[in-house]
């Protein structure tokens, strides 16, 4: 049998049938190899995008394990190991709150119905708190934005496993405005549907701004970015001979004490500013919180010049 590091399990199995003993081979769920805990538990950290994380492992769905963590080149790679469908998850260590939240992302390949992984970068407190950006390999060019018991929008996005997109969301108390590469992201609200029937859309399947008003959250949770399989109807069943599928995040944006520092490296400086002078008139380089980049947050900006207190 193949190592534990490689997640190709299968078990001898013995059955007895009328004729006598036979020898048969069988899969068994890669988690149980794994002795992956029944409960959500934290199993390692790591400090990356300037930020403190705590690395999951959970036999939820097919399971989520903390070798399937890894960084490499600065960047966050998240594996879902084909046939055992084993996967992995972080976790932010603090809680966050409202403010402007997002993520440059390079999807996996595409698969096909009924196989498939989700790629997700989110807020979570509890299943009916939470909000979610899920790119579905199953349902390639789109990515999902989502507040459970809300809204549910479906935007498309050009070469999403061969270029980085930056992924995000602007929660405010009474909505939740997602993005797509620093705009106001523009799609498709869903009723119903999967990756495999396709999807039912409101409003006729008018293209409108993906903002979010119904069940916004209130409370703090944590930030989690993850990539699993194993429900039928979002992620699909675990793909079969791609080899591993890596999800790849190279940067992350979230509120701090010194919002001008939007590279998080301690300090405000030409990095800074220049990331502010590309997000002119957009959410993304907003300093004094009103949801725009303009004179406003170049002059706090400059105000702030320096290390960060």
């Amino acid at each position: 049998m193949p190592s534990a590091g490689g997640l190709y399990h299968k078990a001898l199995m013995v059955k007895t049938d009328p004729v006598g003993k036979t020898d048969c081979w069988d899969w068994i769920p890669a988690y149980q190899l794994l002795d992956l805990p029944g409960s959500y538990t934290t199993a390692g950290s790591l400090n990356l995008f300037g930020m403190s994380w705590n690395k999951i492992e959970w036999a939820w769905q097919l399971g989520l394990y903390s070798e399937n963590v890894s960084v490499q080149g600065g960047d966050l790679y998240l594996e879902v190991s084909d046939y055992s469908g084993v996967g992995a998850q972080i976790e932010s260590h603090a809680e966050v709150h409202h403010g402007e939240y997002h993520a440059s992302i390079k999807g996996v390949p595409a698969t096909s119905c009924p196989d498939g992984t989700t790629q997700g970068f989110f807020y979570y407190l509890n299943d009916s708190s939470e909000i979610d950006v899920e790119i579905l390999s199953a349902d390639p060019g789109y990515v999902h934005f989502v507040v459970q018991g809300g809204e549910h929008f479906r935007v498309p996005v050009p070469n999403q496993s061969t270029e980085y997109h930056d992924y995000g969301f602007v929660w405010q108390p009474d909505s939740v405005e997602f993005t797509l590469d620093g705009a106001t992201a523009i799609g498709q609200e869903v009723i119903s549907g999967n990756i495999c029937d396709g999807w039912t859309f409101a409003h006729g399947g008018e293209f409108l701004a993906a903002i979010a008003t119904t069940n916004i959250p209130q409370a703090p949770g944590k930030l989690m970015i993850n990539h699993w399989t194993g429900n039928p109807s979002w992620s699909g069943f675990a793909p079969k001979g791609t080899g591993a599928l890596i999800m790849r995040v190279d940067s992350v944006w979230y509120p701090t004490a010194c919002p001008a520092d939007f590279d998080h490296d301690g300090d405000v400086d030409t990095n800074d500013l220049l990331h502010l002078l590309g997000c002119w008139g957009q959410p993304c380089g907003d300093v004094d919180g009103d949801n725009d980049t303009d004179i406003d947050d170049l002059l706090a900006l400059l105000a702030a010049w320096g290390d960060c207190p």
